[in-house]
């Protein structure tokens, strides 16, 4: 029995964590969908063991199902939103997209503005 992912782990997630994000593909198509954001933190050792230091990984969550028919994320993309950690409605851009295999990507993003 195959499980649905994106309807039995994917919404009800994005239902209670999600953002409300204003979408903008490549092509110019702007629409809104819930995506979960995140800011990992990752230790970068660019400088040596000297000189740890910690950057941010932004990312976004967002189902396949939340895009219009034959529309999906690529880099490129822009996604603005209130970002729940600063309160501050921000702009990013799509840098590079990770399918998890279960009705979901991973945007990691690079901030605009």
């Amino acid at each position: 029995m195959a499980i649905d992912w994106d309807a039995v782990v994917g919404s009800p997630v994005t239902g209670v964590f999600g953002e409300f994000v204003t979408y903008t593909t490549v092509g110019g198509q702007t629409f809104t969908l819930t995506g979960n954001y995140t800011e990992g933190a990752l230790t970068e050792d660019s400088l040596g063991e000297a000189v740890p230091s910690t950057i941010t990984d932004p990312t976004l969550g967002v189902q396949y199902s939340a895009f219009p028919p034959n529309t999906q994320p690529q880099q490129g993309d822009r996604a603005g939103f209130v970002n729940p950690v600063s309160k501050v409605f921000e702009t990013f851009f799509v840098k590079d997209v990770r399918p998890d295999g279960q009705g979901t990507a991973y945007l990691k993003l690079n901030f605009i503005g």
